[in-house]
């Protein structure tokens, strides 16, 4: 690893396939080989609930438009990518809190010292197409009815219905992957199988299948 170009693994997957719990897997396996790691998650950059709500008509009317887009603040994730090429140091105000679906968190990037990044979350090629810097990408497989079951269980906002989640994943969330998708391409697939994380060549066809 060059002192001077940060690596970043991208670590993809529809909603609640398991992104985390393989990120934080990685991060403890390099962080023993000596490598100066910092997990980057995506999510932290998405607006509030209730913005995000407000703009799921916005993507109805222009499916090519994907929900990564949409979603996420972009003017921040560039302000991210900066500071990463840069090797700065960058604090955010307004960051998404996923316990309360509020942009209320503060947090501090540290990039000075870092040589691998790994960043989690959907459409984490999206927000990356344009960086120039050494990039390795895992997609994560799960099969979307166990994804689906996850996420009902991990409602935090009581005011949401069940029925609004199964519809928001269905027509929203399926639809945009499908399409992010067929855009890019992965190094590397893996599928969970038996609690493992299990390496699993597909070709494109077959990943847009599944």
């Amino acid at each position: 690893i060059k002192q001077n170009n940060i690596k970043i693994i991208c670590i993809d997957g529809i909603t609640c396939s398991g992104k985390t719990h393989f990120s934080k897997l990685l991060d403890k396996q390099l962080k023993k080989k000596n490598k100066n790691t910092q997990i980057v998650i995506n999510n932290l950059f998405l607006y509030s609930r209730v913005q995000r709500i407000k703009l799921i008509p916005k993507f109805s009317l222009h499916p090519k438009n994907n929900q990564g887009y949409l979603h996420y603040n972009q003017s921040k994730i560039n302000l991210l990518l900066f500071s990463i090429k840069n090797k700065k140091k960058i604090i955010f105000k307004n960051l998404y809190n996923r316990k309360n679906g509020k942009n209320n968190l503060k947090m501090t990037f540290d990039f000075r010292k870092t040589n691998m990044i790994i960043l989690e979350g959907l459409y984490s090629l999206e927000n990356i197409k344009n960086f120039k810097n050494e990039i390795y990408s895992i997609l994560i497989y799960e099969n979307i009815y166990n994804c689906l079951i996850r996420k009902i269980i991990r409602i935090r906002d009581k005011k949401i219905s069940i029925q609004n989640v199964i519809t928001e994943f269905t027509n929203l969330h399926l639809n945009s992957f499908l399409y992010y998708l067929k855009k890019f391409h992965f190094d590397l697939n893996l599928k969970i199988h038996n609690n493992k994380f299990v390496f699993n060549k597909l070709s494109k066809r077959k990943q847009i299948l599944l």
